[in-house]
């Protein structure tokens, strides 16, 4: 009988580590879902960095590119308007040229 009731504590106490393996385990596994549910938020996070990251990127490239396209522009119509003068200045000249040949 002595025996039967220390077989039995020994049974109960090895119940009792399973038992705390059990729970161990339970617990593992809840901080490894935690963990994964930190990590998917993580790389959201993440990626909400990398797209604002991309947008002002993308505005700054705009805007340098706008400027290039207003400063050559500018040049082109600087270049227009010199076009234009020397343009004039050769007519001008023509009709001079024009004029001494017909008085000669």
């Amino acid at each position: 009988a002595v025996q039967r009731l220390r077989d039995q504590i020994d049974q109960l106490r090895a119940q009792g580590g399973v038992q705390a393996v059990l729970e161990a385990q339970d617990q593992g596994e809840r901080y490894y879902k935690s963990l994964q549910e930190k990590d998917s938020q993580l790389s959201v996070l993440k990626n909400k960095d990398l797209t604002r990251e991309a947008v002002q990127l993308h505005d700054r490239d705009s805007s340098a590119l706008q400027e290039q396209i207003v400063a050559k522009n500018e040049r082109i119509r600087v270049l227009e308007e010199a076009n234009m003068k020397l343009e004039n200045e050769k007519a001008s000249m023509d009709v001079k040229l024009d004029k001494l040949q017909s008085h000669e």
